[in-house]
């Protein structure tokens, strides 16, 4: 299947890159450790956990023109971490993407090209030592919000039966949020009758906030907003990846 590179987003905490990046690519490598025993003269192999990282180029013209210099240069080499996500085939009912949970930017590439413009790259390999790694999710919601409810959820073609990861990356707020409310719900039924609440969270500034999720999560996923914090509206999107179905 193709998919129009113009239908990708890359966010970046709560920054939105994908007006200023000219190419992204998610790079996933699977890692071996080899190792030889006495009275065998072959080399075994343990298989490790894979090794992950996003790796974008992109565009900017000078000071306040885009974000993209400005961001990276505040996540280089960040001891706290940040949430990366690539969306692929956002123009697609269901876009998929990959979650970098907690990444450092761990190079800073600016060059002078042509004419007046200026490139800035940057690579988010996953932090080491928080037990953090690569989710595969889908996108259960991206747009603003204007109004409490729940938004139309999505269906993952089976349910979950351990958990996964929520991730709302909030990248605008009209006006003032105090404490804005949401939650991810699913139903094992599509006109979500029997929908019961999978997490919550609540936030006040744009950013990444993470909903972790337990036990069994339905089939049919949905965002609610149950309230607005006080602002007029917010822009997010909500990428969920459930273990045994997307991871």
């Amino acid at each position: 299947m193709t998919i129009k590179a113009c239908n990708t987003r890359i966010l970046v905490g709560g920054v939105d890159l994908s007006g200023d990046t000219n190419t992204v690519a998610v790079n996933i490598q699977g890692r071996v450790l080899e190792y030889g025993v006495l009275q065998d003269c072959d080399t075994r192999k343990l298989a490790l956990s894979p090794q992950a990282s996003i790796e974008h180029n992109g565009y900017y013209s000078g000071p306040g023109a885009s974000a993209i210099e400005g961001t990276l240069y505040s996540y280089l080499a960040s001891t706290t971490g940040v949430h990366v996500a690539v969306i692929y085939d956002t123009a697609a009912t269901i876009p998929f993407a990959y979650v970098q949970d907690t990444a450092y930017n761990s190079k800073l590439n600016i060059a002078a090209q042509a004419g007046q413009l200026i490139t800035c790259a940057g690579m988010w390999p996953t932090l080491t030592g928080t037990g953090a790694q690569m989710y595969r999710c889908y996108q259960v919601y991206g747009g603003v919000i204007s109004a409490t409810g729940a938004q139309t959820g999505i269906d993952f073609g089976a349910a979950g039966t351990d958990g996964g990861r929520a991730y709302i990356f909030v990248t605008t707020i009209t006006g003032t949020a105090t404490n804005a409310a949401v939650k991810l719900q699913s139903d094992s039924n599509a006109d979500h009758s029997t929908t019961v609440d999978e997490g919550n969270t609540t936030f006040s500034a744009v950013g990444c906030y993470e909903i972790a999720l337990s036990g069994t999560v339905n089939r049919y996923v949905r965002f609610n907003c149950t309230s607005l914090g006080g602002a007029t509206d917010f822009t997010a999107y909500v990428l969920v990846g459930l273990s045994g179905v997307t991871v």
